[in-house]
C-alpha cells in the first residue's frame, strides 16, 4: 500500500508496528499456557481432567475481555467520547510505546545472552 509519493502512509506503518508489537506480546502471554500444558503432561493428568483444566484456564483468560465487551455494549453511548479520545492518544503515542517495548525486549535478550555467555565461558 503506497501513496502516490512512493512513501508508505503513516497509518500503514503504524499498523505494521502495532502488529509486530502485538506478536511479541502474544508470544510472552503464551508462556503460561504452554507451562500449564507441560505441567499437566509431566504429572500424568489424564486426558479428560487435562482438557477440563485447560478449558478452565481458557475461561479465566477470556473472562475479563468478555466482561469489558459486555460493558462496552451496555454503556456504548456513555463511553464513546472517552474511547475516541483514548484512541487518538494511542495513535499519537504508538511509535513511542513500540520503541520502548522493543528497547526493553532487546535489553532483556541482550542481558540474557551475556549471562549465558558468561556461564559458558567461566
Amino acid at each position: 500500500m503506497r501513496a502516490w509519493s512512493g512513501r508508505t502512509p503513516t497509518h500503514a506503518r503504524t499498523a505494521v508496528l502495532a502488529a509486530v508489537g502485538a506478536g511479541l506480546v502474544e508470544v510472552a502471554t503464551m508462556v503460561p499456557y504452554l507451562g500449564a500444558i507441560g505441567l499437566l503432561s509431566a504429572n500424568g493428568v489424564g486426558f479428560a481432567p487435562g482438557v477440563a483444566v485447560l478449558a478452565g484456564y481458557g475461561v479465566v483468560m477470556v473472562a475479563p475481555a468478555l466482561a469489558l465487551l459486555a460493558l462496552r455494549l451496555l454503556l456504548a453511548a456513555q463511553v464513546e467520547r472517552p474511547l475516541v479520545r483514548l484512541s487518538k492518544w494511542f495513535e499519537r503515542r504508538s511509535g513511542d510505546v513500540l520503541a520502548w517495548t522493543l528497547g526493553v525486549v532487546g535489553f532483556l535478550v541482550a542481558t540474557d545472552a551475556l549471562g549465558r555467555l558468561r556461564d559458558s565461558v567461566g
